[in-house]
C-alpha cells in the first residue's frame, strides 16, 4: 500500500513563487493576517496575507462564560449546529461539517472512520488562540478542504512561575472547575492543566409528541438521560538546544454522556463514552542558509475511542465499540529566494486505523479500516510594488490508499480504493489606499470518502469502493476600509464585505434501494452563493462592538429531481452582533446571535423546518482584590426554547457564576 502512495506521489507537481517579507534576518516572513479585533502575530507562518481569515485570541472572551462552539457561533461565514453541551459541529460558507478540517495544536481531528468533528470536546479552558480560514486552507496545514479550516492552539508555556484556576457553577446542577501551573525559564519551559465539568441537564422544553403541526397534544417536560461529565489533561513543554526549538505535547480527554434522543423520542438508558489521547513533537530550526531558511518537523500520534451502548429500541439499538489509531508525520519549511519570493514547502503522511466492533450479544468484529494519506504541498508567496500588491499561488498534490478487512459481523465484502488528486489555488491582496484592501482567492479541493462512506459498516448502510473525492472549487472576493485614526465617536473602525462561491462535484449521498438498504453513491452537485459583512469598532474610551452578518444560498445542481432544491441545515441569513464595556473594576458583555430558519430534509417541509433562533447573552466581570475575578453570566437571555440538529431541544434560559484566581 505505501508503495502504491509513493508510486503517486512521484506525479510532477509545479513549483510556484513565494513572497518575501522581514525575514532576511530571521528565517520567518512577516505577515498581515486580518482578524475581527486583533492582529495576527507577525511571526506566524500559517497565515496567508490573501486569505479571509478571523482570529480570537483568549482575551477576547475573558469577560465571558462561554464555550468553543458558541464563539465560533459569532465568526462571520461559521454556522454551528448543536444538541446542548454534548455535541457541536460546524460548517464554513455553507459546506457540511465533513469538508472543515479541525487541527488541534497542528493535529489534525477529523478521523477516516466518518462523522464531523466534535468541537464539544475541545475545552476552552486551555485555548489561548483559535483561526477560522474560511474558504481556503493554508498550505501550511497538512490536508486542504472544500470548506476551510479551524485551527485551535492551546496556552503554552510563558514567563516565570505562575498558575491559574476557576469554578463555576450553574443552572441544571451544571459545574465546572480548571486549574493550571507553569514557567518558562532559561532554555525551556512547562505547562500542565487540568479541568473538568458536568451537567445534570434536565432543562424543560416543549415535547410535540411527534406532531409539530398539531399544538394540541403538545407538552412541557424534562429532558432525561442528557447528563454528561469529562475530564481533560494537558501538558506542554519546549526546549531549545543550540538554534533547534523543540515541543512537546500530551493532551488527553475523556467523556461520559448519555444520549437522550429527539424532541418527541428520548431514550432513557443509551449512553456514549469518548475518549481521547494525543501526543505529539515539533522541531523548527530557523537560521540556516544565512538566515533565510527556516526548516520544522512534526510527527503526532493520536487515540480516540467511541463506545455507545444502545437501548435495543428504535433509534438506538445499534451498539458499537470504535478505536480509531492515527500516527502522523510531517517537514516542510520556508525559502526566502530574493527580494520578492519565499517559497514554502511541506510534505506529509498520515496513517489511519479504524478497528470496529459491535458488542452487544449478536455482534462481534466489524472489521478494521486502514487508510494512508500523503501529500506534497508548494506555495509561493510574491510581493511586487513596495510591497501594497501580494501573489500567493499555490499547488498541493495529495495520494491516498484505503483497505477494509472485514470481521464475521461485518455483512460486506472486502474492499480497498486508491485516489490521487493535485489541487491548487491563487490568491491577490492589494493595498489601494492607505485605508483600502483588496482581497480575492479562487482554488480548487477535494474531500476523500470516509470509511463508512466507502465500506459500509453498520447493518443498514451499505459502501461503495468505487466512491471518488468530493470536489470544489471556491472564489472569494473582499473590500476591506479601516480607519487610520479616530475617527468623532469611533475609536478605531474597520468594514469589510466579501463575496464568496462554491461549486461542488461528486457530492456523496446515501441512496435506498429496493431492500430498504442504503448505498452511497457519488450522484449530486452543488452551488453555494454568499455575501459576508464584518464591522469592528472601538466607540470612546470604554465601549467596543462588532457587527457580522451572512446572506447565502445553497441549492443542488445535479441531474435529478433535486436540482434548485435548498441544501439542509443551511440558514440563508445568520448575524451576531457584541457590545463590550469597561467601568472601573466592572466589564459588561451582551453578544446578540440571529440564526435564521432551515430545513433538515432535502425537500421543504414546514413540518422539519427549524425555526428562528435569537439568542441573547449578557455578562459582568468584575475585578476584585487579591488578583481575583468573579463573572456573572446569563445565558439565552429572553427564553427563546428551540431545536437543532436532527430536532434535538436546546435550553432555555440558564445562569452561571464563575470564582477565578490567578497566583
Amino acid at each position: 500500500m505505501i508503495g502504491r502512495l509513493l508510486l503517486s506521489l512521484m506525479a510532477p507537481v509545479a513549483i510556484g513563487a513565494a513572497r518575501a517579507g522581514d525575514a532576511a534576518g530571521g528565517g520567518a516572513p512577516a505577515v498581515t493576517q486580518e482578524t475581527v479585533t486583533v492582529r495576527e502575530p507577525a511571526d506566524r507562518l500559517r497565515a496567508d496575507p490573501t486569505a479571509f481569515g478571523t482570529v480570537i485570541e483568549a482575551a477576547q472572551w475573558a469577560d465571558r462564560i462561554t464555550t468553543l462552539p458558541d464563539l465560533l457561533r459569532g465568526v462571520v461565514g461559521v454556522q454551528v449546529k448543536s444538541i446542548g453541551d454534548t455535541l457541536s459541529t460546524v460548517s464554513i460558507r455553507g459546506s457540511t461539517a465533513e469538508q472543515v478540517m479541525v487541527y488541534l495544536d497542528g493535529v489534525p481531528l477529523n478521523r477516516a472512520a466518518g462523522g464531523a468533528v466534535n468541537l464539544a470536546d475541545i475545552p476552552l479552558a486551555q485555548v489561548a488562540r483559535i483561526e477560522v480560514y474560511r474558504g481556503m486552507t493554508p498550505a501550511s496545514l497538512p490536508q486542504a478542504s472544500i470548506g476551510g479550516a479551524i485551527v485551535i492552539t492551546t496556552r503554552a508555556p510563558k514567563g516565570p512561575a505562575s498558575g491559574d484556576g476557576w469554578v463555576s457553577a450553574g443552572s441544571y446542577r451544571s459545574a465546572e472547575v480548571s486549574a493550571s501551573y507553569g514557567e518558562e525559564k532559561g532554555r525551556g519551559g512547562w505547562r500542565v492543566a487540568a479541568d473538568g465539568a458536568g451537567s445534570d441537564g434536565d432543562f424543560p422544553y416543549l415535547d410535540p409528541n411527534g406532531t409539530p403541526d398539531d399544538p394540541t397534544d403538545d407538552e412541557v417536560t424534562a429532558r432525561v438521560n442528557n447528563d454528561f461529565r469529562r475530564g481533560h489533561a494537558l501538558a506542554r513543554g519546549h526546549w531549545r538546544a543550540g538554534e533547534t526549538a523543540l515541543g512537546f505535547e500530551l493532551d488527553a480527554f475523556r467523556r461520559e454522556q448519555g444520549v437522550p434522543g429527539l424532541d418527541a423520542v428520548q431514550s432513557p438508558t443509551s449512553r456514549l463514552e469518548t475518549s481521547r489521547l494525543l501526543l505529539s513533537a515539533t522541531a523548527e530550526r530557523p537560521g540556516l542558509a544565512s538566515g533565510r531558511l527556516v526548516l520544522r518537523g512534526a510527527v503526532a500520534w493520536h487515540d480516540e475511542r467511541d463506545q455507545f451502548d444502545g437501548d435495543g429500541s428504535g433509534f438506538f439499538a445499534q451498539d458499537s465499540d470504535n478505536d480509531l489509531i492515527s500516527t502522523s508525520l510531517s517537514g516542510g519549511g520556508t525559502l526566502v529566494a530574493g527580494t520578492r519570493h519565499a517559497l514554502n514547502f511541506l510534505v506529509s503522511y498520515r496513517d489511519e486505523t479504524a478497528d470496529l466492533r459491535d458488542p452487544s450479544p449478536a455482534g462481534g468484529d466489524v472489521g478494521l479500516a486502514t487508510r494512508q494519506v500523503a501529500g506534497v504541498t508548494l506555495e509561493d508567496q510574491m510581493v511586487f510594488a513596495a510591497g501594497r500588491i501580494q501573489v500567493v499561488p499555490s499547488l498541493r498534490h495529495e495520494a491516498t490508499a484505503s483497505d477494509f478487512d472485514p470481521g464475521p459481523a461485518a455483512g460486506v465484502v472486502p474492499g480497498e480504493s486508491d485516489t490521487s488528486a493535485t489541487t491548487g489555488r491563487i490568491g491577490v491582496k492589494a493595498e489601494l489606499a492607505p485605508s483600502w484592501s483588496l482581497r480575492a482567492n479562487v482554488g480548487t479541493y477535494q474531500r476523500i470518502p470516509d470509511f463508512t462512506e466507502m465500506f459500509g459498516m453498520t447493518g443498514s448502510v451499505r459502501g461503495n469502493p468505487g466512491l471518488v473525492p468530493e470536489q470544489g472549487t471556491n472564489a472569494d472576493l473582499g473590500l476591506a476600509w479601516e480607519a487610520t485614526g479616530p475617527l468623532g465617536a469611533f475609536h478605531g473602525l474597520r468594514i469589510e464585505g466579501a463575496l464568496f462561491g462554491t461549486d461542488a462535484d461528486d457530492l456523496i449521498v446515501y441512496q435506498p434501494t429496493a431492500f430498504g438498504l442504503l448505498i452511497a453513491s457519488n450522484v449530486s452537485a452543488a452551488r453555494i452563493r454568499g455575501v459576508e459583512l464584518s464591522v469592528q469598532t472601538g466607540l470612546g474610551a470604554h465601549l467596543s462592538g462588532a457587527l457580522n452578518a451572512v446572506r447565502q444560498e445553497a441549492i443542488e445542481t445535479g441531474d435529478s429531481f433535486r436540482n434548485g432544491f435548498p441544501l439542509p441545515g443551511r440558514s440563508d441569513v445568520e448575524a451576531s452582533t457584541m457590545l463590550g464595556g469597561a467601568f472601573g473594576r466592572a466589564r459588561f458583555d451582551w453578544t446578540f446571535t440571529y440564526v435564521g430558519p432551515n430545513n433538515v430534509s432535502t425537500v421543504a417541509n414546514p413540518d422539519t423546518e427549524l425555526k428562528a433562533r435569537y439568542l441573547h447573552d449578557v455578562s459582568c466581570r468584575v475585578i476584585l482584590p487579591h488578583r481575583l475575578e468573579a463573572t456573572m453570566q446569563i445565558h439565552n437571555l429572553f427564553d427563546d426554547h428551540n431545536v437543532d440538529l436532527y430536532r434535538y431541544p436546546l435550553p432555555g434560559r440558564r445562569y452561571e457564576a464563575r470564582l477565578a484566581w490567578a497566583f
